[in-house]
Formats: C-alpha cells, structure tokens, sequence
C-alpha cells in the first residue's frame, strides 16, 4: 500500500520534465536508490509495524449494544501471552480436580449418582482447578450435581458437564470467586434457581449446539428457543446489553451481580419490555423488571421508580451496589422476592401504604439497611423502630441487616422480641451484624427455617420453652453460638437436632428458671 502510494507520487506527469532525456534517466536513477532503502527498511519492521495496525484498529473499534458484537471487547481485552523482555514465561497452573477428591451419593433407584461437592479443598499453590464431571462412578452414570455441591468453593476456575448429567441443582456452583466459564453438556435438561449467583468474574456460559433445552449466543444463558433470558455472567465486562427482540421473558435474578452494567435498553418496537432510563420495565409500565446492578446516580439522588408500576419483580434491585436510597410510589402492591437483596449501599426503605405483599429475603444481605418504614395508613404491615412487622404486630418479618440491636446503655445487652410478637418469619434476621444476644419471649408460637441465619455475633439465645413450633436451620451459620437456655423446666417443644444444622459450635441446651 505504502508502495503504491510512492508509485503514485512519483508518476504524476510533467511536460518540461519529460522532455529532457537527461534529466529523466537522472531520476530515474535516483528514484531507484530512494525505492531500494525504502524497501529495505520496511521489509525489516513490517511484522511488528503490522501488528501495531491490527491492535490500533482493534482497540480503537467501539463496542455495540448487541449480544453478536459485544465479543469484541472482551477479545480485545485479552492480554498478550508474549512476555516482557528479559521476563520468564509464567503460566497458569490449573489442574483438574482429581476422581479421588469428588464426593458422590447414590441416588434413590440406586442407578445412578449425583455429585455431591469436593472434599479436599487446600488448592492454595495453583492459580484454579477444572471441574470435569465424570460420565460414571463406580460404574453407575453420573446424572446429577446436587444442590449447592460447590457453593463458595475458592478454587474452582472452569466447569465442564458430562453428556450424562441431566440436573445442576439449585445454587450448585454459586459465590465462586475464581470460576471463569461453564461448559453445559446437551444432556441437561433442567437447571436450579440462582446455579452461578455471585459468580464475579464467570464471563461465559457455553451450551453444546445439541442441547435440546439451552443455547448459549456471546456467553449468555439462553432457552432453546430463546425465548427466555436465563442468565447474564456477572463477570462480563460490557457497560450496556441490548436486550432482544426474541426474549419474551427475562429470567428473575439473570443480571445479578453485573456490576460493569449501567444500562439496559430494548427496542422500541419490542413487544414485551421498555426501557427508561437504562432500567427495563414490562411494555405497559406496570411492573420494573431489572434495575442494572452497575447503574449509578449522581451524588445522593434517590431513584424514582416511575408513576404507574404496581410491581417490583423478583429480583428487580439484587446487587445493585450503588443504590442508597429508592422512592416507591403509591400504586405498588406487590414487592417480589429478593427483589433488594445485597444493595451494599441502600440505607432505608419507606413502604407505600397499598403494598399488601412483600416477597420473602426482600431486603436480605443490605449490611448498610438501618431501618424499614412504612406507611400509617397501611392494611398489611406495620413498623416499630425500623423493623418490619404485620399491621397486628403479631408476625416479626423482617429486621433490617444494618440495626444496631440492644440496649446501648448496657454492656453487650440482649434483644428481646416484643411480646406481641407470635411468629418469627423465615430469614427474619438473616445476616443482622450487631446481634449478639436475643431473648425470645413465651408469647412467640413459631420459629421458621433460617430465621436467625449467618447473624454472625450471635452467641446467646435465651427461650421460652412453650414455643410450640421451630423449623429446621434457624441457627444456620452461627458460627459463635454457644449456648441457648431455656426460660423453663423443659426445652421448648418444638426442639429437635435440626436446630443445630450448620451450628456445630453449639453447647447442649441450658435450663434457667
């Protein structure tokens, strides 16, 4: 090219020029000794000066809004595997996670297995593992991975899914740090809520091509038919996603954890979804579905969720770390499920007076969430001192992560539930921080599952022995909890071994009279 241009210069005619013989064979010799060190040179630098090209055009290129060109940053983004001058190569080792160190169980037929987890996990040396799920196990299919299986695990960097796994159970590979790409085998028909939650840096999701029930386009989990947005990894990288004309539903809970997403957008012919304002919303405002987890708001501006929603979807705030404070408008009936869960920076909530449900884990994991508040004139809930309860006060729902719980004036000091209080929902207290002691009153009838999980200060719960019913796991993830005493001759009724799931530190029941 370059060639062509000096070719071209140089051939530009000139009649006094041409004329004199002389003249025209002097530059001809000249031009020739010009050409000759030109080449020279460029022949000597063209690899590196060529390279420099193609990485100038790629990095200069600008990334689309769309799932077929949205590869193009992340393959940009992708360092150089030549070393520095006068550095040692320094791969990553990675290794695969060793038979011997997988766990199984037959399932119930006993014809086949399901994956239980891993047992050894001091991978500390290597920079991640690979998970290959075996076809068979001692001779049996593996068809299954269990439920939570390799929840938190720090090492797992990639997953690989035999053809005969046909299940990946709920939470199976969530809130690992390191785990990068998963790999779904055409045999797999169902997968779990919430299977790769919190999964930061999980950039890519690759379905076999002939998989029946999933398919994969740029990384993202969709159905078969693609009707149906499952799940958005956390770990891309692109700012804003264009969502499809194609996807009909948006799977609650598919963009959670995106942290880099500061926008969603739609099509204005879509027929299923609006967007304003970067949030998806359904096509006639009536509910807001996805609120971007990377979207942030300048200074302390709350955002206002639009006149006319009566929903929020499940899901719809999960993870959205920048959020501090929301406005929910009257109209609003309906909260989902999980819908503001791990907002790191949400500071309060004020609750409409014409929401009459609120979906379980609604406010869960918000470390910063002091206080919920609700209106007076509401038919369904009710609030004292930032803590959520029914309008009668009888059912304790839900006490906010971030409140400081107990009497400041005294040493370490108890919280007492209220003595109106007859039931302690599921997750009530799920993840309080300041919670260290709490006496639960002989008023109080029910216990549900998990009510006290991960409060990670809880060392002492003081009970009544007239509580008649306690689900299992409420003291999941008490880590400290060392003692619980019962306020009377007898342990309440409701006690069974499964209040100790997940609690091993405990001591044996205490009786106080």
């Amino acid at each position: 090219m370059f060639l062509q241009e000096i070719r071209f210069v140089f051939s530009i005619p000139n009649a006094d020029f041409i004329r004199n013989d002389s003249l025209i064979m002097k530059s001809k010799r000249l031009l020739f000794l010009f050409l000759s060190s030109l080449i020279s040179v460029s022949l000597s630098s063209c690899g590196s000066s060529q390279t420099s090209e193609e990485q100038k055009t790629s990095s200069s290129e600008p990334a689309e809004n769309s799932i077929e060109e949205s590869s193009k940053e992340e393959t940009s983004s992708i360092p150089s595997s030549s070393p520095l001058e006068g550095e040692p190569i320094r791969p990553k080792i990675i290794k695969d996670i060793p038979l011997s160190s997988l766990r199984f169980e037959k399932l119930f037929d006993e014809s086949s297995y399901a994956l239980l987890g891993v047992t050894k996990d001091d991978y500390s040396s290597l920079d991640g593992m690979r998970l290959v799920v075996p076809n068979e196990y001692n001779g049996l299919p593996v068809t299954r991975i269990a439920r939570e299986a390799f929840l938190d695990c720090s090492f797992l960097k990639s997953v690989s899914i035999s053809d005969n796994v046909t299940f990946i159970g709920e939470n199976a590979f969530s809130s690992c740090p390191i785990l990068e790409e998963i790999v779904i085998s055409k045999g797999v028909i169902a997968i779990g809520d919430n299977f790769v939650s919190s999964c930061r840096v999980l950039k890519s999701i690759q379905v076999d091509e002939k998989s029946e029930r999933f398919c994969s386009l740029d990384g993202v989990l969709f159905s078969k038919d693609k009707n149906k947005l499952l799940v958005y990894p956390a770990g891309k990288k692109d700012s804003s996603f264009v969502i499809p004309q194609f996807v009909k539903t948006i799977k609650a809970g598919a963009f959670s954890g995106a942290e880099s997403l500061t926008s969603l957008r739609t099509f204005e012919s879509h027929d299923k979804f609006a967007s304003y304002d970067g949030v998806i919303y359904s096509k006639n405002g009536d509910e807001i579905i996805v609120f971007p987890p990377g979207k942030g708001l300048e200074g302390s501006k709350a955002f206002e969720i639009r006149d006319g929603t009566k929903s929020i979807a499940s899901n719809a705030f999960e993870s959205a770390r920048f959020l501090k404070e929301v406005v929910i408008p009257h109209g609003i009936k309906k909260i989902g499920k999980m819908s503001f869960a791990n907002c790191l920076s949400l500071l309060s909530i004020l609750i409409p007076s014409t929401t009459r449900m609120i979906g379980q884990l609604a406010f869960a994991s918000c470390p910063n969430l002091t206080s919920i508040f609700v209106y007076e004139e509401s038919k369904f809930y009710s609030s004292n001192d930032g803590i959520l309860y029914s309008k009668d006060g009888e059912r304790l729902i839900c006490c906010p992560s971030g409140k400081e719980l107990g009497d400041d004036f005294k040493k370490d000091p108890p919280f007492t539930i209220p003595s109106n209080v007859r039931e302690i929902e599921e997750y009530a207290f799920y993840g309080s921080a300041s919670l260290s002691k709490v006496v639960i009153p002989e008023t109080v009838n029910v216990i549900g599952s998990y009510a006290f999980k991960d409060c990670a200060s809880l060392q002492k719960v003081t009970i009544s022995n007239k509580v008649k019913s306690v689900r299992a796991s409420i003291f999941y993830g008490c880590d400290l909890l060392k003692e619980i005493v019962s306020t009377g001759d007898e342990r309440p009724k409701g006690w069974n071994p499964a209040w100790r799931n997940g609690c091993d530190a405990m001591s044996p029941f205490k009786n106080e009279k």
